[in-house]
C-alpha cells in the first residue's frame, strides 16, 4: 500500500493510496500557499475514511516535477 502526495500543479493538492498500483481512494483541494499546513490534517482524514492507520501505507510516492 502506497500513500501518494502530488503537490505540483500551482493551488492545487492531490493525495490518495494505491494497492498494487490500483488507486483506491483520491482527494484534492485547492490551497493557495497553504499545502503545507492542509497536507497532513487531509491525509489524516483520507486514512480515517478508509479505516486505515498510518502504519498502514508501507511507502508514499510523491510526484516530482522540476522547479
Amino acid at each position: 500500500m502506497i500513500l501518494y502526495i502530488n503537490t505540483t500543479a500551482n493551488n492545487l493538492v492531490a493525495i490518495g493510496i494505491k494497492d498494487k498500483n490500483k488507486l483506491i481512494c483520491r482527494q484534492e483541494f485547492n490551497s493557495k500557499r497553504t499545502q503545507a499546513e492542509k497536507l497532513l490534517p487531509a491525509i489524516a482524514k483520507l486514512l480515517e475514511a478508509n479505516k486505515l492507520k498510518l502504519s498502514d501505507p508501507k511507502s508514499i510516492e510523491v510526484a516530482n516535477q522540476g522547479g
